[in-house]
């Protein structure tokens, strides 16, 4: 049994009546995970009202035994954390936040973990169920105009846009894609104008080929992507009240490639500066960190004109770092960015190693690639949904039935 691989008492198959229940404790993580609404902030980490339905989980299905390896890794993040909060300038604050990494763990990676156990394969058919709600909810809070951009229960569309990356990823790697499946992707592109979505599609398209040889199938799927891509970028060409459209425009219109970066670099708001301070402060304090929760106050009124040059909409003063490892290194140290790089290197590889016997290997390969490049550009290392993840991807690892994703595009 591998060091991650947490696993039920037994080994019965899982009555019907236990999958049932699975299949809503899945739905209740995947739903609560991302629900920045009715938020809470204590100890600079947002609590979310709807999490009392968690306190379901439990009651629904048997909750799995972890090794003690597992534990002890756990574990070792939250002391370099606490470390860290005991060096800092407030070691209260930075002790409340470590302790969310027990929670999200507990209540997230665990209970993902249990409910993935029992379902097995079967998994990704919630997934595929449950992204095209999200995202039909979605479209139509932004049809109605109770949204302007369509992010459901997420803080942002960038945010939701990072929670279905898994969905993408079992899309991508099915047999024979579902029109609804279509429909959900080119219906959230233009409700979302999500430039992390458009990355999260290409970055999915781009691994689709990479794992495998090529075949009449992917060139019949390589030739719909670009047509799609044509169609969408005269779209974003001829709609001037979607934001991207300036960016489609600067990047064809412009004769130099530094044009081009500098439209995308414009599209993804002062991105790249935050992370540029991230990085100074983090060099600044490389083993020890400045304690969580401190960042903001601690780059409060410290000149960085030498990144920022002074142009007001990219100043960073008051926000958190655009990329979860730096912040992660900021808070407390080099070996926490370690420890957040190592879970998603083990997935990768381990699922590497046997994705030749079954797609789902590539589905949890592609979406842990995908996140963690998606991870590396956005802050919070701590969104419960990525966590989700992590109980989802750690539990295939010990699925002993090892059964054909494709079997999800004929059930779902």
């Amino acid at each position: 049994m591998s060091t991650f691989t947490c696993v039920l008492d037994g080994d019965k198959t899982p009555s019907a009546n236990i999958k049932s229940k699975a299949v809503l404790s899945l739905h209740i993580l995947l739903f609560t995970a991302g629900w920045d609404l009715s938020a809470i902030n204590i100890s600079g980490f947002s609590v979310r009202l709807a999490w009392i339905l968690l306190l379901a989980i439990p009651l629904l299905i048997p909750i799995a035994k972890h090794k003690k390896t597992a534990l002890a890794f756990i574990i070792l993040f939250y002391l370099v954390h606490v470390f860290s909060s005991l060096l800092s300038d407030n070691p209260l604050q930075g002790l409340l936040y470590s302790f969310w990494i027990v929670f999200t763990y507990l209540f997230f990676l665990h209970f993902a973990c249990s409910a993935c156990n029992i379902l097995q394969a079967q998994t990704w058919n919630v997934i595929l169920v449950n992204g095209r709600l999200q995202i039909f909810f979605a479209f139509l809070l932004y049809l109605t105009g109770i949204q302007e951009r369509a992010n459901f229960i997420y803080y942002e569309p960038s945010y939701m846009a990072i929670a279905l990356i898994p969905y993408v990823a079992t899309i991508f790697h099915l047999r024979n894609i579902k029109g609804i499946d279509v429909a959900a992707l080119i219906s959230y592109i233009i409700s979302s104008q999500s430039g992390n979505f458009l990355v999260v599609l290409l970055l999915a398209g781009l691994l689709r080929f990479l794992m495998g040889g090529l075949n009449m199938r992917k060139l019949k799927l390589l030739f719909l992507i670009f047509l799609g891509g044509l169609l969408f970028t005269y779209y974003l060409l001829h709609d001037e009240s979607n934001i991207n459209h300036a960016t489609a425009k600067a990047i064809l219109t412009s004769g130099a490639s530094i044009d081009s970066a500098i439209a995308i670099a414009e599209r993804g708001g002062n991105r790249v500066p935050r992370m540029q301070v991230a990085l100074e402060i983090f060099w600044e304090n490389p083993f020890t960190g400045i304690g969580p929760t401190n960042y903001i106050s601690h780059i409060d009124g410290r000149n960085f004109s030498h990144i920022t040059k002074d142009i007001p909409w990219i100043d960073p003063e008051g926000q958190p770092p655009t990329n979860a490892f730096i912040e992660a290194g900021v808070n407390a140290g080099i070996l926490a960015v370690i420890l957040l790089t190592v879970p998603f290197f083990y997935i990768i590889k381990k699922n590497r190693l046997r994705s030749h016997h079954s797609d789902d290997s590539k589905i949890v390969s592609a979406a842990g690639i995908i996140i963690f490049i998606m991870m590396n550009l956005d802050s919070n290392y701590l969104r419960a949904y990525v966590w989700v993840f992590f109980g989802l991807a750690i539990s295939s690892l010990s699925w002993r039935i090892k059964q054909n994703a494709n079997c999800v595009n004929n059930n779902a």
